[in-house]
């Protein structure tokens, strides 16, 4: 990735931190805060399964989410733009949608602190066992 100059640096590091605390919920910052929380990691960890930097990691959250008609093309845009690398992006995607899926909506930063794993799990068992006996 490029070196930018530290007044860009100052510029995107505000305009992220400006996105988290409005909730922008039509950025990628949203979900991935969720995931940081929900998984109980950090933004280096996130940054490193991702296969970029604290700037990718950046660029990657002031990121729209990929549209359904392109997704796979909007996938390869936005991991060319952050210095992701496309399949974990992917992923990691795909698992928040499920997320949100299951929850009917991206929850507020600091109001979820149910795992993706756990949160399938229960959905999994939101019903009773029917017996045929």
């Amino acid at each position: 990735m490029a070196k930018e100059s530290a007044a860009l640096r100052r510029l995107r590091d505000r305009a992220v931190a400006y996105a988290q605390e409005d909730q922008r919920t039509d950025l990628l910052v949203s979900l991935l805060s969720l995931w940081i929380e929900s998984e109980n990691q950090t933004p280096e960890a996130l940054a490193q399964f991702l296969g970029t930097d604290a700037t990718g990691l950046s660029r990657l959250s002031l990121c729209r989410p990929p549209r359904q008609g392109a997704y796979v093309e909007d996938i390869e845009v936005i991991a060319g733009y952050s210095g992701c690398r496309v399949e974990p992006l992917r992923h990691l995607l795909r698992r928040l949608e499920v997320l949100t899926a299951l929850t009917g909506s991206a929850p507020a930063v600091g109001q979820q602190h149910v795992s993706l794993t756990n949160a399938i799990l229960l959905a999994a068992r939101d019903r009773e066992i029917e017996t045929g006996v």
